[in-house]
């Protein structure tokens, strides 16, 4: 059998994994492209079938950047949370 760990080292894709588990669907994804060293963080089928979050969707970025972008959506979504207990 073989062994899934429960997080990946990249802060970015468990930052997105995160976003995912709060909205509670596979809405993104983020994309990597090793030649240019940039994430862009994408729509899944369902994300694109929703329209729901397409606002979100971003281009290409380096990896402080994306980081950063992400890291400030995470803590808005928790903050809501909090507030409104959804």
């Amino acid at each position: 059998m073989g062994y899934y760990p429960q997080t990946q080292s990249n802060p970015i894709t468990n930052m997105c994994a995160e976003l995912n588990a709060i909205i509670g669907e596979q809405h993104f994804r983020v994309l990597y492209d090793a030649h240019i060293r940039q994430y862009k963080l994408s729509l899944t089928d369902l994300g694109k079938a929703s329209k729901k979050y397409s606002y979100l969707e971003t281009i290409s970025m380096p990896f402080s950047e994306m980081f950063e972008y992400l890291n400030g959506i995470l803590l808005g979504f928790r903050l809501a949370k909090q507030i409104y207990k959804f």
